[in-house]
């Protein structure tokens, strides 16, 4: 309930939140939110009020269209799913730009979700010719792809999140279908 409050509060700002799309927590707990929709920009808070923010709606380096997931290793690393621009930026706690991954891998990512040094990527679909749906992609942290899964033949239709619990079983929701999908590591 301390952490709904807390958002609520910021997004009571002048600049406050339009449409976020996601939150994850660096390992001192500082909350970084995604502002998706509108904002294109990703935003750390300190207390009730925004501390500092990097990102504007674009297809340049640290720029966004659609930041709409993101999740943070072990290292303080935060990975964005940019959307639109079909790609995974990378950066540090503060902001700066370490690295982006792109192409028919990538596909346009929705969710991310880091567990046990691997990220784990839901793919909208539609940068791959060879694989035209949605798909989990699952990479280390290199960027380097371990495994690559739908539902059998069944593409993953609009996988909006996903996350994987601590056996290894990765769920992912998506928008069609009313679906929740469930994958056991075999």
């Amino acid at each position: 309930m301390r952490r709904l409050l807390l958002l609520v509060v910021a997004a009571c700002e002048a600049d406050g939140f339009a449409a976020p799309t996601d939150i994850a927590f660096l390992s001192d707990g500082i909350p970084v939110v995604s502002d998706g929709y509108e904002n294109s920009r990703i935003a750390v808070l300190k207390g009730t009020v925004v501390d500092r923010e990097w990102g504007s709606h674009g297809c340049g380096e640290g720029e966004f269209d659609v930041p709409h997931g993101l999740t943070i290793d072990d290292e303080d690393r935060i990975y964005v799913a940019d959307r639109s621009n079909g790609r995974l930026q990378i950066f540090d706690r503060d902001g700066g730009l370490l690295e982006i991954w792109q192409g028919p891998n990538v596909g346009r990512p929705w969710g991310l979700e880091y567990r046990d040094q691997r990220l784990y990527v839901v793919d909208g679909g539609d940068q791959d010719p060879d694989a035209p749906f949605g798909r989990v992609t699952v990479y280390d942290k290199q960027g380097e792809v371990l495994a690559q899964f739908a539902d059998g033949d069944e593409p993953v239709v609009d996988g909006h999140d996903i996350t994987v619990d601590a056996s290894g079983a990765v769920y992912v929701g998506s928008l069609s279908g009313r679906v929740l999908r469930k994958f056991v590591p075999r």
